[in-house]
């Protein structure tokens, strides 16, 4: 019995998985290829007589760039027979058949991929590649080698890499969405231990190393952005909020017009990301920050692009990978700032990614799983102890006014929502979501309170368990009689509120 992998990364003792089909092939490379904004042809070969050998011509094309492959997907990754952990595929037909395809190498415009597939579960394949130029002249029959913890580690961080010491090069795992990187870097990916020399940009090693990528999140009011402050007190930091509109080159840097001696010429104008890279290896001595309040308000993958793979680390917090520069404009400005060139691009192990974002929030887009397992996630308990103190009138059904502090209403509010509306937990009322100043400015409920409630949480069902609906049909009237003194909340929120009211008259 040989090792698998489950799609969480999980290792067991257990049969193959099912072989890919030549169609399922077809269908992975093109969600794959035509992915991260590539344009994408797929001819599909059909193998010789007597051979499963089946091949696909892809051409795609992305801002100018445009690249041939030829590709010899195997069906037939599976154990073979050096050991329980590892998998392969086999050469079957004459090296003569496909050498001129083989020859072709790992750069230029037209390129050879030689892939297997390990077919997960649920439809979730890791895709395997060798390179094609450690073949040249293969016997008949040759197996190109992996094992199942590179498969692991694709679909635990995304990437792994399997030293085949037969031919002292690597094999590379991935998930199908990492095949843009695996071709931008196919010509280094492959080489074994000693030749790929490690870039000039990478952090100095006696620098400070460590960075992380963080998102807290939590419901509104949380003090999200104060934690992310308190780690940043005295950092250098570079900080950017997330919205709808927002796309890659407003984040990363793009060319843009300017006007020099009266003439209009384009410059390289560098977004938040480019300015936190630059500090950060500017600054190799110290903490860097690249700060992004609302990171799910824009389509977060789409912002990145493809720098999004860069975001795996090593145990320092370098970036485990390198990738080409997405335009040249870009890398040519990097180095003229840091003053020496940069080849590659790699997050430097003393620049800390750290977002903000909450889930609940309507108009927000998903984080899909390939871009959040890259981040460290800390959620912002709501916690009362520490909140804003103030007062505000709450008029009951008998128009008698009662004050009642901020601290007591909003968790009483909170049980109510949960016990009589299930709201789940990152929906509710956080301790900042009002402000001392906003609390001193009058003695009404704060109208953001109101229209949160009324707008945005019980939208569409609830709004008769927590206002009175009988009296209370729109916002304009709820805001009418709250600025009247007159009631607007049910009878049952009002008896939940009256121990607190009870508290209060004591207290008095």
């Amino acid at each position: 019995m040989a090792t698998q992998s489950r799609t969480n990364g999980e290792l067991y003792d257990g049969p193959e998985p099912d072989h890919a089909t030549a169609d399922q092939w077809e269908d992975i490379l093109n969600r794959s290829l035509s992915s991260l904004g590539w344009a994408l042809n797929l001819t599909r070969h059909d193998p010789p007589p007597r051979s499963n050998f089946v091949r696909f011509t892809a051409e795609v094309s992305k801002a100018g760039e445009v690249l041939t492959l030829e590709i010899y997907p195997f069906r037939n990754l599976s154990w073979r027979n050096r050991g329980v952990d590892e998998k392969g595929i086999q050469l079957t037909r004459d090296y003569d058949e496909h050498a001129a395809h083989f020859q072709l190498g790992r750069n230029g415009n037209h390129r050879c991929l030689l892939l297997g597939v390990y077919n997960g579960a649920n439809n979730e394949p890791v895709i395997c590649a060798w390179d094609s130029s450690a073949y040249l002249g293969h016997a008949n029959p040759n197996t190109c080698y992996t094992d199942v913890h590179a498969i692991s580690n694709a679909y635990k961080i995304g990437f792994g890499r399997y030293l085949d010491r037969r031919n002292n090069r690597y094999a590379c795992c991935f998930q199908p969405e990492f095949i843009h990187y695996y071709i931008a870097n196919m010509d280094t990916l492959h080489l074994p231990p000693g030749v790929m020399e490690r870039e000039e940009d990478a952090a100095d090693p006696e620098g400070v190393t460590g960075a992380e990528n963080l998102i807290f999140y939590g419901a509104p009011g949380t003090g999200k952005t104060h934690t992310v402050n308190e780690l940043i007190v005295n950092k250098q930091f570079t900080r950017t909020v997330f919205h709808p509109d927002l796309q890659n080159g407003d984040f990363v840097g793009a060319l843009k017009p300017v006007t020099r001696d009266g003439n209009v010429t384009y410059e390289f104008s560098p977004g938040p990301f480019a300015h936190a890279v630059k500090e950060a290896i500017l600054r190799p001595n110290e903490e860097v920050f690249l700060v992004i309040e609302e990171l799910n308000r824009a389509p977060a993958a789409a912002v990145f692009g493809d720098l999004f793979l860069l975001l795996d680390r090593d145990p320092t917090g370098l970036g485990r990978y390198d990738a080409d520069f997405p335009t040249d404009e870009f890398k040519t400005w990097l180095s003229t700032n840091c003053g020496h060139e940069i080849r590659k691009l790699r997050l430097p192990a003393n620049l800390w990614l750290v977002a903000t974002m909450n889930s609940a929030d309507q108009g927000v887009f998903p984080l899909d799983t390939a871009f959040r397992r890259r981040w460290k996630q800390e959620y912002i308990n709501i916690d009362y102890a520490n909140s804003p103190h103030g007062n505000f009138n709450v008029v009951r059904t008998d128009r008698s006014r009662v004050s009642i502090s901020w601290a007591d209403f909003a968790p009483i509010l909170n049980d109510y929502l949960t016990e009589h509306l299930s709201i789940a937990e990152d929906r509710l009322l956080g301790p900042w979501f009002v402000s001392d100043v906003e609390l001193a400015s009058s003695d009404l409920v704060p109208g953001k309170i109101l229209i949160y409630l009324w707008d945005d949480l019980l939208r569409h069902h609830g709004r008769d368990i927590i206002f009175n609906t009988g009296t209370v049909k729109t916002y304009g009237a709820l805001s009418h009689r709250i600025s009247s003194n007159e009631p607007v909340f049910a009878e049952g929120f009002l008896t939940a509120l009256e121990a607190a009211f009870q508290e209060v008259a004591s207290d008095a």
